[in-house]
């Protein structure tokens, strides 16, 4: 925990430092003149995609709780992805690190807890195909277009091609039934750590339930397919139109340029990814050579939309009175005395 704790202080150090000589360099005067193009009009259909992306990612969760026959209220799905968020957000591993949460949620309705985690990690991983990919395209597009160092086009390709093949490599071990996160703890000098032996069969427990989902259920995988077919489209839109509420009026090549700036930023271990966020927007517009403030008046936008939708997850974590340490009993498989009310 205190190593936890030691990288969260420095990645936090870290990307407010970034943060600081950022509105230094540009000025905040420069940033607020941006939002003299706001519009109102626009920032309602900003809003209405916004709305509309959360409704298709609960959506898509409720396909794969739907695919094991199991049922939670919408409202409470969408209360309990907020939660997941909120703490993945704060933490180093930005989008990445909520899930638990999300599970434990689920006992609520007497989903176990197995149960619960093979669903999240069924949509989590739906979500980091459409983080990549718009990654992936944003980079191509920009390299397409710009010429940029070999080194820095070496490092963010290699980055991206090995989170893509990582990934690729996770759907052939579920489909095919082969060992994936167990794969560490069935190494020899591992396998023989009589402690270990009940986390080994949990994550082979969930292996096997996300085995049947990509198997025995491949219209629901089809259905999800097609939900996030949605999201891309509302997820241009959103971007486009925030590109607009500042005055600039993005192409399609220019409107992936940004996506994939904003879904590289939250792959880095910062969390919230501070500073991180605003150097990817700055660096875009930098290159399209448009006004670079525009690029932080985008983060900023950015980053109070997570922002609330951190407030919004937090408040339901105290309302449901959520206990942080048992989360970690329930990972390493200790169920403990304490329930989620």
């Amino acid at each position: 925990m205190k190593n936890r704790t030691k990288a969260f202080v420095l990645t936090t150090v870290i990307g407010l430092s970034i943060l600081y000589f950022t509105y230094s360099n540009l000025g905040i005067v420069n940033v607020v003149e941006t939002f003299k193009h706001f519009s109102l009009k626009r920032f309602l259909i900003y809003i209405m995609a916004v709305t509309l992306i959360e409704i298709f990612l609960v959506i898509r969760w409720n396909t794969v709780l739907k695919a094991f026959k199991l049922k939670v209220p919408f409202h409470n799905l969408f209360l309990y992805k907020m939660s997941g968020y909120a703490v993945g957000y704060l933490s180093p591993q930005a989008h990445i690190g909520g899930e638990p949460v999300r599970a434990l949620l689920l006992k609520r309705h007497n989903i176990k807890f197995k149960q619960g985690i093979s669903s999240v990690l069924i949509d989590k991983s739906m979500q980091l195909t459409t983080d990549l990919l718009f990654a992936f395209v944003g980079a191509s597009a920009l390299f397409l277009h710009f010429s940029i160092s070999r080194r820095i086009e070496f490092l963010i390709f290699g980055f991206i091609t090995a989170a893509i093949s990582l990934l690729g490599f996770y759907f052939y071990c579920m489909i095919k039934k082969k060992p994936f996160f167990s794969a560490i703890l069935s190494l020899r000098f591992l396998k023989k750590n009589n402690k270990l032996k009940k986390l080994r069969e949990d994550i082979i427990e969930v292996e096997n339930t996300l085995h049947v989902f990509y198997v025995k259920h491949f219209n629901y995988f089809i259905r999800i397919i097609i939900i996030n077919l949605f999201l891309y489209v509302l997820m241009f839109v959103e971007y486009s139109t925030a590109a607009m509420l500042f005055g600039f009026k993005p192409s399609i090549f220019t409107t992936l340029i940004v996506m994939g700036g904003v879904a590289l930023s939250y792959s880095l271990p910062v969390p919230m990814a501070l500073g991180v966020l605003e150097v990817s927007q700055i660096s875009a517009l930098g290159l399209l050579r448009q006004n670079k403030a525009i690029g932080l008046s985008i983060s900023l936008l950015v980053r109070m939309k997570d922002i609330i939708r951190t407030v919004i997850g937090s408040s339901a974590l105290l309302y449901f009175g959520i206990n942080m340490g048992l989360i970690w009993k329930q990972i390493k498989g200790n169920k403990g005395k304490k329930n989620a009310k």
